[in-house]
C-alpha cells in the first residue's frame, strides 16, 4: 500500500445505528465487494472475551511485540482457519495500539497480528509503519493464508481505500504480497481535480490467491454541489 506514512484508517464507531458487523472469515475468501456500502462501513465482530484471551497470550510474544501494544491494543478484525499453513484451526487478528481515526495524518501507528489456537499465541507480527482499518479475509499462500487488510486515507475532499495481501514471517516480519489501489474513491467533494465515485469487486484466484479487481462507476450523489 503506497504512502504508509500518512494512510490512516476510517472505521464508523461503535454503536451507531447504520453500522453493520462483519463476520469471522472461516475459508479463504471468494471475493471483497466495495461496491457495497454495508460492507464499506462495517465493523469487525469481535466478542468481548477475545480481547481478555489475546491479552493473556500475549505474554508470550517476542518483547518488540510487547512494546508495540504497551498502551493496550484495540481488535480491528479476525479471520480462521489453518492461517500458518499447517491442518489446526487458528485464528488472526488485527491489533493496533488504538483505533485509527479518519482524517487524522498523524504518527504512525505498529500494528500486529497475532496468531492464536485455542488460548495459545501461534506467532506474533509486526506490521508495516500504517494505520490499517480492518482485516477482511484470507487468500491462498505458500505455505500458509495471506491476510486480506484494507485502509483508508482522506484528503482534500477524498477518500480512498486500498486493500493489501500480507504474508506473515519470517519471523516477526510481515510483507506485502500484492496491494490493489483505490478499491473505493470517493472524489465527490474534491475542490479541483475530477469529481468522480467508483468502488472495485476483488475476486481472489482460489489457486494463486492473486487479486483481481473490477471497478464501477457508482456516480456522486445528486445533492453533490458542482465545481
Amino acid at each position: 500500500m503506497s504512502n504508509r506514512s500518512v494512510l490512516t484508517a476510517i472505521l464508523i464507531l461503535a454503536g451507531l445505528a447504520t453500522s453493520v458487523a462483519l463476520p469471522a472469515k472461516a475459508a479463504d475468501t471468494l471475493s471483497v465487494d466495495y461496491r457495497n456500502a454495508a460492507f464499506r462501513d462495517g465493523e469487525p465482530a469481535i466478542p468481548a472475551v477475545a480481547k481478555t484471551r489475546i491479552a493473556k497470550a500475549l505474554a508470550a510474544a517476542p518483547a518488540e511485540i510487547r512494546q508495540a501494544l504497551k498502551s493496550g491494543f484495540a481488535i480491528l478484525g479476525e479471520a480462521k482457519g489453518p492461517i500458518s499453513g499447517g491442518k489446526a484451526e487458528e485464528t488472526a487478528y488485527l491489533l493496533s495500539p488504538k483505533r485509527p481515526v479518519a482524517a487524522d495524518p498523524g504518527p504512525s501507528q505498529r500494528q500486529v497480528i497475532a496468531l492464536v489456537s485455542g488460548d495459545k499465541l501461534v506467532g506474533a507480527y509486526l506490521l508495516p509503519e500504517t494505520g490499517y482499518a480492518r482485516l477482511v479475509g484470507t487468500a491462498p499462500g505458500s505455505p500458509g493464508r495471506a491476510l486480506l487488510l484494507d485502509g483508508t486515507f482522506m484528503n482534500m475532499g477524498q477518500t480512498v481505500t486500498s486493500l493489501d495481501a500480507v504474508t506473515l514471517g519470517p519471523g516477526e516480519a510481515t510483507s506485502v504480497r500484492q496491494s490493489v489501489k483505490d478499491v473505493y474513491v470517493d472524489g465527490c467533494d474534491n475542490p479541483a481535480g475530477d469529481r468522480v465515485r467508483k468502488a472495485a469487486l476483488v475476486t481472489v484466484d482460489p489457486s494463486s490467491g492473486t487479486l483481481s479487481p473490477a471497478w464501477q462507476d457508482l456516480g456522486c450523489p445528486a445533492t453533490t454541489p458542482a465545481r
